[in-house]
């Protein structure tokens, strides 16, 4: 099985594929500044630490792991050098954990790449938000309905986007073993 993950310092999405490409569960794990009072990066590591853990003591045997790569420069988001700072420690610290419960090196698949993956084609220089609602709508599609809640103003709520990113991971993990095997 195939664990894949959107890894930030506000939430975490994960996903599990299993080798005939179906995706068998999904989620994420909110790191909000509301959970964590403090932001403390060490404690929000030790809350995804005890997450996965707990994947691994119900028995889904993970035997690929594939983790979204961090962005490497600044985007018209308006990311500080600061906030990149921390979420690259963030993805670093996560990345060793998975690694050491897992006992294998994560793969960090570049965004891009995932996408091409998986068969979604996002236009250069839309809005986030555009994109964002893009690879919800693939998911969806594609790989599963993520029974997604909405706002009161009918947006998704943000942690599905970050579930439908955790989904892109695992099956472009999966299709680049489809590839690499003929």
């Amino acid at each position: 099985m195939i664990l894949g993950l959107d890894i930030s310092t506000s939430v975490v999405g994960y996903s599990v594929v299993d080798c005939h490409g179906a995706v068998i569960k999904y989620g994420a794990w909110q790191l909000a500044k509301k959970n964590f009072p403090e932001n403390n990066i060490y404690k929000k590591a030790d809350f995804i630490k005890d997450k996965l853990l707990a994947i691994k003591a119900n028995g889904t045997p993970i035997t690929q792991l594939f983790i979204e790569a961090p962005f490497e420069f600044f985007s018209g988001s308006g990311s500080s050098a600061h906030t990149m700072a921390r979420l690259l420690k963030f993805n670093a610290m996560v990345s060793y954990t998975v690694r050491a419960i897992f006992g294998m090196e994560p793969e960090h698949l570049n965004v891009a790449s995932a996408r091409k993956l998986c068969s979604l084609t996002i236009k250069r220089g839309g809005h986030p938000r555009q994109t964002k609602n893009r690879v919800l709508e693939h998911v969806c599609e594609n790989y599963k309905d993520l029974n997604v809640e909405y706002t009161k103003f009918n947006n998704p709520k943000t942690i599905y986007y970050d579930m439908a990113d955790a989904v892109i991971v695992a099956m472009a993990g999966y299709k680049k073993g489809l590839d690499e095997t003929g």
